[in-house]
């Protein structure tokens, strides 16, 4: 197994798929989602850096970040969306938790099936925060 590979099981908590291979639904649906909350909440982030919101001293060097980060983001998004679009899957934006509101699961459709990505709130929030620290590092890993 690569570090590439490792990578993306840490990131998103589901195996990388094999070269060659189209990834799973499962796999499409789960990083669809979980990069859609990390562009919520770079965009947030940015929003409040934009306005000054946050007392740092130098405020455009962290929106400049956060920049960069979406579009890079932008773009990966576009590659799933339109990945998406020719599997013929659908992934509901709005979640659904359980009664007891400590797990939360999103339906998929791929083909006239029906699937769950999710899990705890804790382990996506967990996720999320590795796909946000993967587009902010991004520039980091690629120099060293």
């Amino acid at each position: 197994m690569s570090a590439y590979d490792e990578e993306v099981e840490a990131i998103f908590g589901v195996p990388a798929p094999s070269k060659g291979a189209d990834p799973s639904p499962e796999l499409t649906a789960c990083t669809y989602v979980y990069t859609r909350y990390a562009r919520a909440i770079l965009e947030r982030e940015l929003a409040l850096f934009e306005n000054a919101a946050l007392p740092v001293k130098y405020p455009s060097v962290y929106a400049a970040l956060i920049k960069d980060a979406l579009a890079r983001l932008s773009a990966d998004m576009r590659d799933i969306k339109a990945y998406m679009a020719r599997a013929n899957l659908r992934v509901d934006d709005k979640p659904r938790s359980t009664a007891q509101g400590n797990t939360v699961s999103f339906t998929y459709w791929h083909r006239g099936r029906i699937g769950d990505v999710g899990g705890a709130k804790y382990l996506v929030k967990k996720r999320v925060k590795g796909v946000v620290a993967y587009y902010l590092n991004a520039d980091t890993k690629k120099t060293r």
